[in-house]
């Protein structure tokens, strides 16, 4: 049975027991989880992305919380700043990247959550695009390519961030 954050409060700037990453070399904390949906806050820094993919079996959302992210949705980018709601329909290609000089920080969330949670647990600190590709298609999330990945958002392995 999967682990779930049930009711409450999360926090601002909380970081969940069980749900921290670096994914692309951005920061993401998970703000909520349960079967129906997943729920979390990533920080990207500029220069980063994540390159183009979808989500077959899942819609995504994206509500820009502070700075502007380029999004592109379909072969359409949308510039999206703080206030606005990207939807990402399941079998979209999409994308996003943090082209200005600011941080940016967006609150996204999948809905059926499947197991996007656990894609990220797999794929932390991965630094070879190619190999983030090959195990997020066991997770049901397809990238189309990894060349789009820039070089910022390739980090390396590092240990850990929760035990430091």
């Amino acid at each position: 049975m999967r682990k779930t954050t049930g009711g409450g409060v999360t926090r601002s700037g909380e970081d969940l027991s069980h749900g921290r990453w670096t994914i692309a070399g951005q920061d993401c904390r998970m703000m909520a989880l349960e079967d129906s949906s997943f729920a979390f806050e990533v920080v990207v820094e500029p220069g980063q992305a994540v390159p183009t993919h979808l989500h077959p079996k899942q819609d995504a959302f994206m509500l820009v919380q502070f700075g502007r992210l380029a999004v592109t949705l379909d072969g359409e980018e949308i510039d999206a700043g703080p206030g606005d709601l990207v939807r990402l329909p399941r079998g979209l290609p999409h994308r996003h990247e943090n082209r200005s000089s600011g941080t940016a920080k967006a609150l996204f969330w999948v809905s059926p959550a499947l197991r996007l949670a656990d894609l990220f647990t797999a794929i932390e600190g991965l630094s070879d695009p190619r190999e983030i590709l090959r195990v997020s298609h066991a997770y049901g999330v397809e990238f189309t390519s990894p060349d789009d990945m820039p070089p910022s958002s390739r980090t390396p392995a590092k240990k850990d961030r929760r035990e430091a």
